[in-house]
């Protein structure tokens, strides 16, 4: 059984409904937009990590040469030397790993801007 409605009472309806729902259809909008942004930096963050991470299983190749001769020297150093000798190549490692992950946000901050700039 169903009852006829006038075309002004549906059309107010419709109004009041869209008005009532209107805006929290926006808040989603923006929201999805939002999520989408941060996925897509997400994605970009992650494949420069990547490429940064291919870079480094690459090096211990151009380094492994290098390393018979290093072994060498090594045994020479004594107790303390070899010490110090360790310090310091944890250090320039650790420095290795600090300018690569500065270059890394360098890259994904000029993206940004790129982005920023072009949307």
């Amino acid at each position: 059984h169903y009852e006829l409605i006038p075309q002004t009472t549906l059309a107010a309806a419709e109004a009041s409904l869209r008005d009532e729902i209107g805006p929290y259809i926006a808040l989603l909008l923006s929201r999805a937009d939002a999520q989408v942004e941060r996925q897509a930096r997400r994605i970009e963050t992650l494949k420069a990590r990547a490429e940064l991470q291919q870079g480094r299983l690459t090096r211990p190749d151009e380094t492994g040469k290098a390393s018979v001769s290093s072994s060498v020297r090594r045994r020479r150093l004594a107790g303390e030397d070899k010490l110090r000798a360790r310090m310091v190549r944890q250090r320039k490692e650790a420095l290795r790993y600090g300018l690569e992950r500065l270059e890394l946000e360098v890259l994904q901050k000029e993206r940004e801007l790129r982005r920023r700039l072009d949307g």
